[in-house]
């Protein structure tokens, strides 16, 4: 099964962030990802984080769609979109697709933070990536994602 994992980030124009999605995808948001993806005319299967990037009008279409929602807690320990790559990964995801990933993010501790804060979520990204390498041997682009991981590496 190939997972869509959509953030909150800059993501690709409509033409191609739709080309990317196959009826049989499941289809994540994290959090604030979830309102890109009814803006491209398509349903999440599930949205997980904290709820804290979607607007009242957001969440009444996701529950009239009967989207299943996962809530966190504001203060946790990780990144919305940590949350959503664990979630694909658990479900059995042989692929994922990010769409919309950044590297930066104010909300995610207690007050502002700075490029670094990026950087350290990047690496938890990139290790939690390893992680599902190691437990995927045989994923179609794994390549790619360790040519990805040696970049982040140097």
């Amino acid at each position: 099964m190939r997972a869509i994992v959509v953030a909150s980030g800059e993501a690709p124009g409509d033409q191609d962030w739709t080309s990317w999605v196959r009826d049989q995808d499941l289809i994540v948001g994290a959090d604030g990802g979830a309102a890109r993806v009814l803006a491209r005319g398509l349903t999440p299967d599930v949205v997980i984080g904290d709820m804290d990037s979607l607007d009242g009008r957001e969440l009444d279409i996701l529950a009239g769609r009967q989207v299943r929602l996962i809530q966190h807690p504001r203060a946790k320990d990780e990144a919305d979109l940590e949350l959503a790559l664990s979630y694909a990964a658990g479900q059995g995801a042989d692929e994922i697709v990010v769409l919309g990933g950044h590297t930066d993010s104010w909300d995610v501790g207690q007050g502002a933070m700075d490029d670094a804060g990026g950087v350290v979520a990047s690496w938890e990204a990139v290790r939690l990536l390893q992680e599902f390498l190691d437990a995927n041997p045989d994923t179609a682009d794994r390549a790619s994602v360790e040519e990805m991981i040696g970049d982040m590496n140097r």
